[in-house]
Parts: C-alpha cells; structure tokens; sequence
C-alpha cells in the first residue's frame, strides 16, 4: 500500500507497491520539465507557469525493466491543480498542489510562501470527487493485463473513480459545484452488510416452506421400506445415503428466509444426533408437523405464548408416560433387535453389534471402519479409550465426520504443559523425518506451541494432533504411564531429568491407528509388549485389593478396563465405495440406537410408541383454550411417524393409524416390511426410548421458538456487479483509465 503522503509518492527510491498487483516498482529518477516544482511537504507547489511536467522513471523489481512516465499538471478554478501522469500510460496517479504565487519572480515567491507557511500548512481544503488529499490513500488495484484504475480510500471506505473517457473527465471537471458535491456523495462504497426485515405471517411463512422441502427430503427415508436420496458432492461421486441428517445437512437455499427455517430443522437433527445418535428422520418429521399447526393457529388469531406453554405441558406428559412404559434389555438376542431395526431391518448388521457389544461389554469401545473385503467382519484388537478430543479443530483431517484420524503415528506423552516453539520442534522434525503423523498427549498445549502445531498442520502438510491428558493429580500421571506402557513409549517428565529438547525416537510410541474427535480419543493396537500390558494391569488388580477408597476404585477399575478391555473395530464391506459409505451410515445410526437402548431401555418400536402416548393428552387440562390447542397440535404431530413409515411402504398412512388407535393393545402395530400388524415387541420392531424421548422434546422446542417469531432479520445478497455510474461528479482533470 502506498503512503499517504503524496510528495513521496514522486520521490527517488520511494517504492510503489500495489495491493493486488503483480510487480513492486521503485522510483528511481525525477526530472522537471517547463516551470513545475518538485513536490515539497505534504502537498505539490507549482511553480511560475501554468503548464510544466515531471518526468519519473520507474524500475520493476523483479523483472528489472525500467518505465519513464511523463507527468503533466492543469489548474482549476479553485487555486488548486491536479497532476497526473500520461493518460495513455499504464499507471495512474492524483494529487493536489497550490497555484498560489503565478507570476511571481523565484525568490519573491519563496519569500511568500515562508511568510504563509504556517497558514498555508493550516489551511484545509474540502476533498471533492476527483481530487486526492495528503490525508486520502492511494491504492491501486488490478484490473487486467496492464490497465489499472485508482480508487480513492476515505476513512475505511473505497470510491471507484469509474472508467471514464479523457473528454468525459473534461466535461466533470468543469462542471458546477453542485454536481461536484453530489459526485462526492455518489462515490462513497458502502463497506456495511445491508439487511432485509421480513414481519409476521410472511416470515412465519417463508421459514415454513423451507422447513417442508428440508422434509420432503428427509422423511423418504424413514422406515424399513424408505427409499435412497442421491446427494451431490463437491468432489468425488455422489452420495447414496438412507441417513435423515447426512440429507438434511446437504440441503441448501438461495432465499435466505427459507434457508434460516431449514437450518433450525438441521439444529434438531444434530442435536438429536449427538445425543441419542438416531432419530433424526423422525425428529425432522415431527419438526415439521408442530411447526405447520403452529403457524395455523397464530395465524387464526391464538396467543402464540400460549400454544407455546400448551405444547410444553402436552410434551412433558408424553415423556412421563414413554418412560412408565420402557423395558431394560440385557441379552444378545434383543441388542441384537434394536441394531436391526436402526439399520432399516438388517439383521447381519444387528447380529454383528450384539457380539462386539458381548465381546468388550455394554461400555466397551466400538468403532467403524472401511473393510477390505465384500462381507461385514468383526475385530477385537488392544485398545484405549481417552475422554479428552482435539485441542483445535484446526487438527481436524477428515472433514465429513470431525475427527482426526492418523495412521501409524509417532506419540508423544509428556506430563506438563508445552507452551514454546523450541519444546516441540525437535519431535515435529523427527516425524516429519520419518514421514509418520504425531500425536501429542500432554497436561496442555497453548500459546507459541499450539500456533506451531497448527501452522505446520495447514501449511507443511504435517499430520499431528494434540491432545489434553485426561484426569488430574495422580490420576493423571498414573493414565499417562498406563498409555506409556500401551503404545510401547515413555513419559517425558522433569522428576527423571528428561526434556524435549532431547527427546529421541526410542522415546516416542506408536500404535497402528489413532481416531481423535471433540469428546474423546480413541487409540488401536498399541507398540507396547503384551507382557508389559500384562505386568501393569496386575499393578492395578493389586492396588484395587488394597485400596480402601470407593473413588480410589472406581478409578482404578476404569484405568483397568481402558488397559485390558481392548477395542472391538467393525470392518464394513461392500462392491463399492459408494455402498461402503451407505452401509457404514447405517451401521453407525444402529451402534448408536443400540447404546441409547442398553441406557434408558426400549419402547414398541414403527412410532407406536408415540401414536398411542397420544390418547394420554385426551384428559390433560388446560389453563386457556389456546393453551389446550397447544397440546392438540402435539397430539396430531404424534400420529405423524406411523402414518410416514405406512406411506413409504405405499399404504394409506390414514388408515394404518386409524386402526391401531382403535385397539387397546400398547405393543400392537403396523410391521411395513411384511405389510401386517403384529405384536412388535414379539416381533423384534423396538426402539429405543432415549432416541424417540431426545427427538419428541428437540422437535418442540425448536418448533415453539419458530411459532413465536414474529420478525426475522437476513443479509440482503451483495450486488457482484457494482457500476461507477455514480461516479459522474468530479473529475480527475486529464486522468484517463
């Protein structure tokens, strides 16, 4: 950027730099020519003659070429020139001078401008369009090959001066003062995001219509006879997914009203997603269905407040009663159920969960893989779990799921906080020797240390990810020797002398993969001998016998099952890639959905569930009438799942609910794959209740916030295509573009 000071700008050795051009230029020779000064101070003097010239050499600074422009001056009316260089040059410039002292012989002249020159120094003269002040910065910006266009920058804001031809800028220029003004005005760029205010029904209505496509899309594929959606991608080809929240996050508008709707449906399914791990197609339907009755009755006149605490009170009720009616499960057989029906009614995916889940326990460690064959297969491999994530998200390596995933990395377990650059320089430069990722598990990562991780991360292409270690005090340094002892490293610690500066490769572990989200971090197969694993885990068994502290204990058997529990990996096969993506999908909503069900137990599955917890709001009193449609718009929205799942199986949805709030039976219900009813309990159609429970009280909320919003304020799109037609007020004398 250049200096404010315009009399620098012509000076030798003054370097002109623009902002987005492609060359530095550096001034290296001014000549005057005819009766024009060279410039002194901060503004440009002319001498004796109205006409005159400066002739300034130019020398790139890479390629070493050097340009001769020729500058020319004009007055103006107002004691004031301009001065420019050759209009048909590729550069151009603008400044003020005074026109005080024509005529004048040189020494008298210089006698007057000493005796004037604090006056002249304090005088101040109104910028109008065309002219520079020494305060205004000159900034040259690209516009093509070798054409260049100077835009004026006045406190923060940029004024095109428009591409002009040289007579046009004569006609500006001598034009009336108030076109001068109105220029000046015209010229000043907006450097703030204008908005648009939509009110009541139509903001209420546009935010409807983008919550009904979001869906539309998503509500295909609900149940066990639901159908794929195709998802463009960026990149790569295009994805083939039954997961209602891979959908919904795909989904986009150009009207931003409608996109603001769609993406509060995405705030349920993410948080239905991220609590439960499921239940996100049946949270977007019932979204939906509160949300329309919602607008209705406001629009019919209702207290939106009221419908609101009506819509409160009926769910509340709902989850009162689904959980009178869970049931626990604890044998393979119905673990097995649940992972069936969350995975559209596979039974090898349900079967396969149930024995990992019984190979490292309800609470072990189960993760998902891409397998290397066409058959689904499960793996227990040595393992640890660590309830601590990435520090930055900048560590992120593969941007669909949020993790950071490495493969045969280097570990670095250090026990207090690394803050300087030198601390992890030498570890960053053996990984990078070695061509391997880095982990780096320590009490903290911060400050100078953490911008280096992240900058090599970004910049060098350096995999490596760092990590809090988990606990506090003792616990702490006991969890890092546990971790030393697994990946087959040691711990970097004072109380042994040892530094970082001096750390060499025998003292880093290793382990085949390590998959590290925001909550937690999981470790495979660690480096360490199993002779050593085994060693340390008698350490432990021997600490519990003698402990006499509950807490003491609990930690204990933790540390224990994180050393000798292993992980179970489930490796998803396929003929494709395309269908590895799809099945893996479903394999996670049904791992999901199986730890929600071991949690809080199982209900009847199909939306039963929710269809018959419905009769339950029949007698449920109410402060208002208003409040009392409140809970009516929670009753109808509760039909919703079944009647979905019945359409999807192309049977009339109306029908199927129809008849089953007819029967007295809780467990009877639709089975779509077979097209009967049966009991779903018997049958192994179950849900879990944290899943329907999570979704139920998620879709209310957000669908009561919308109800009640009577204004929504949105970005109006930036013109692209902004025209200099205002531009027409001032003129820069003889400066052609």
């Amino acid at each position: 950027m250049f200096p404010t000071n315009d009399a620098k700008l012509l000076r030798p050795n003054s370097e002109l730099r623009r902002i987005k051009g492609d060359r530095p230029f550096l001034v290296t020779k001014v000549e005057v020519r005819g009766r024009l000064a060279l410039p002194t101070g901060n503004r440009l003097r002319r001498g004796e003659g109205l006409n005159g010239g400066i002739r300034v050499s130019l020398r790139s600074l890479e390629a070493g070429a050097t340009l001769h422009e020729r500058m020319s001056c004009k007055p103006s009316s107002s004691g004031l020139g301009t001065w420019s260089f050759s209009p048909r040059r590729s550069f151009a410039v603008a400044g003020e001078f005074s026109t005080a002292g024509n005529g004048q012989s040189s020494g008298a002249r210089k006698r007057k401008l000493r005796r004037k020159k604090k006056k002249f120094q304090r005088r101040r003269v109104k910028p109008e369009c065309g002219r520079v002040s020494a305060r205004e910065e000159c900034v040259w910006k690209s516009l093509g090959e070798g054409h260049r266009r100077l835009e004026l920058q006045r406190q923060g804001a940029l004024a095109a001066l428009g591409g002009r031809s040289r007579e046009e800028n004569r006609g500006v220029s001598g034009g009336s003062s108030s076109n001068l003004r109105i220029g000046s005005r015209l010229a000043w760029s907006r450097n703030y995001a204008a908005k648009d205010i939509r009110f009541g029904v139509e903001a209420r209505a546009l935010m409807l219509k983008g919550v009904e496509d979001l869906a539309d899309a998503v509500k295909v594929t609900m149940g066990p006879k639901g159908r794929h959606v195709v998802i463009e991608q960026s990149y790569g080809a295009p994805k083939v997914t039954k997961d209602g929240v891979t959908v919904a996050k795909s989904i986009e508008f150009k009207d931003r009203v409608k996109n603001i709707g769609a993406s509060l449906v995405k705030q349920v399914a993410n948080a239905t997603n991220d609590v439960a791990g499921d239940g996100t197609t049946c949270a977007t339907v019932l979204t939906r269905a509160i949300f329309t009755e919602g607008c209705k009755s406001v629009a019919a006149g209702m207290n939106a407040m009221d419908l609101r605490r009506g819509i409160s009170l009926a769910v509340d009720t709902v989850v009162t009663n689904l959980k009178s009616r869970a049931r626990m499960i604890s044998t393979s057989e119905e673990i097995a159920q649940v992972g069936t029906i969350s995975s559209n009614g596979e039974r090898e995916i349900g079967e396969l969960i149930a024995k990992a889940m019984e190979k490292v326990g309800k609470e072990g460690v189960i993760t998902i893989s891409d397998g290397k064959t066409l058959y689904n297969e499960l793996e227990v491999v040595e393992g640890m779990k660590l309830d601590r994530g990435y520090i930055s998200p900048y560590f992120i390596t593969n941007q669909k799921n949020q993790k950071c995933e490495l493969e045969d990395p280097l570990i670095l377990i250090h026990e207090k906080k690394i803050t300087s650059i030198n601390a992890v320089v030498k570890v960053l430069e053996l990984a990078l020797k070695k061509q391997r990722p880095l982990l780096i598990v320590a009490e903290d990562v911060e400050s100078d240390a953490l911008a280096t991780l992240i900058l090599n991360k970004l910049r060098a292409g350096i995999k490596v990810c760092a990590i809090k270690a988990p606990g506090f005090g003792e616990n702490r340094k006991a969890g890092l020797l546990d971790l030393a002892v697994l990946t087959g490293g040691e711990v970097i610690t004072e109380e042994l002398g040892m530094n970082l500066e001096n750390v060499e490769l025998e003292t880093l572990g290793s382990c085949k993969k390590v998959t590290i989200s925001k909550d937690d971090t999981v470790i495979l197969d660690g480096a360490g001998g199993k002779k050593s694993i085994e060693e340390r885990c008698d350490q432990i068994r021997s600490a519990i016998e003698s402990s006499e502290s509950d807490y003491d204990k609990e930690k204990l058997q933790e540390r224990l099952a994180k050393l000798s529990g292993g992980v179970a990996v489930l490796k998803i096969g396929g003929a494709s890639e395309a269908e590895v993506s799809e099945k893996k999908d479903r394999v996670t909503d049904a791992l999901n959905a199986t730890k929600a069900a071991v949690e809080e137990g199982i209900v009847p599955g199909g939306g039963v569930a929710l269809l018959y917890a419905s009769k339950e709001l029949d007698k449920l009193q109410t402060a208002n009438f208003d409040q009392k449609i409140g809970v009516q718009i929670i009753q109808n929205a509760l039909r919703t799942p079944v009647y979905t799942i019945a359409s999807n199986a192309g049977v009339e949805g109306a029908v199927v609910v129809g008849k089953l709030l007819e029967q007295d039976n809780p467990d009877l219900g639709y089975d779509a794959a077979k097209g009967e009813y049966v009991d779903l309990v018997k049958a192994g159609i179950i849900d879990p209740l944290k899943v329907i429970r999570t979704a139920l009280v998620d879709a209310a909320s957000v669908s009561s916030l919308m109800t009640t919003t009577e204004a929504v304020i949105v970005e109006l799109p930036k013109d692209e295509k902004e025209t200099p037609s205002g531009m027409g007020g001032g003129g820069m004398g003889g400066l052609d573009y």
